[in-house]
């Protein structure tokens, strides 16, 4: 399957499959860091309505923000994200009465003359600015978090309380001195060469388990009821590699869809070669 395709990758790929008859629909090779996802992309999958987005996390990290942020804008049916090393998989499903009124990117879209106009408004409008602050809350203090809990660790394996405050102590400084504190091999390497008992799987997992838990009181507040859950890969997707999609090919599509909704034949729509978002 193309999940299972996606371990041992050292660079984010994604892939878009339709949710209910699980052909893949595009996709598209990424950074190290993520996969770059343009205005039109939003807009499709919230005229399609049903898409699942997968894509690789090399450093086996959890949901980042922009996921997140991605998934309720783009009305995804399922989010899914494969950690590279080992197959395993977190995933975020849309809630059976959807994420919200205030996330109907298709109604703006329905309503609007312009395109491009009604994605800026609705990029910029109470809710997402809300949700975002608050996310980027709740991974600070997850960060914190997780650095408390492997400070224990390294309390209980060594016994020494000064090295687990100052773990703690150099912890806390990086998180807040830092603009993107995220696990990373460099970002967190002085951790590795200070601190011999240091483990960096543990520690992961910490962070992982700590922006889970306050990542779903933060959307929780913002009324939206979600679960993360565990998995392995492929369970949602088939075997094949669709074209890479880039914005001139999503463009469009979405174009032809413009033009049906306003009784067009799509054979009739005079499409130019290339747009960009």
């Amino acid at each position: 399957s193309v999940e299972r395709a996606l371990i041992g990758s050292e660079i984010e790929h994604g892939a878009w499959f339709d949710g209910i008859t699980g052909q893949q629909v595009g996709r598209r090779e990424g950074q190290y860091d993520h996969v770059p996802v343009h205005p039109w992309d939003y807009m499709r999958a919230a005229l399609h309505g049903n898409l699942v987005f997968t894509h690789a996390h090399p450093n086996g990290s959890f949901f980042s923000i922009p996921d997140i942020l991605c998934t309720l804008m783009s009305n995804y049916a399922e989010l899914r994200a494969v950690n590279s090393a080992d197959g395993s998989v977190w995933a975020l499903s849309r809630p059976k009465d959807g994420w919200g009124p205030e996330w109907n990117l298709k109604e703006r879209l329905k309503n609007a003359e312009n395109y491009e106009d009604a994605w800026r408004d609705f990029h910029a409008s109470p809710a997402v600015i809300k949700l975002e602050g608050d996310l980027n809350q709740a991974k600070q203090d997850a960060l914190l978090g997780a650095v408390y809990r492997h400070a224990q660790d390294i309390l209980d394996a060594t016994g020494d309380v000064e090295r687990a405050q100052a773990f703690a102590e150099r912890g806390y400084k990086q998180i807040q001195s830092s603009a993107d504190p995220d696990f990373d091999a460099k970002g967190w390497s002085k951790y590795i060469a200070e601190e011999a008992a240091f483990d960096a799987e543990k520690f992961k997992a910490h962070i992982n388990e700590e922006l889970a838990e306050n990542y779903g009181e933060a959307l929780r507040a913002n009324g939206i009821e979600i679960k993360f859950r565990r998995g392995d890969s492929g369970r949602a997707s088939k075997p094949g590699l669709a074209p890479q999609s880039d914005a001139g090919s999503v463009a469009r599509e979405l174009q032809g869809i413009q033009e049906a909704w306003r009784g067009k034949s799509r054979a009739d729509i005079d499409i130019r070669a290339e747009q960009t978002p």
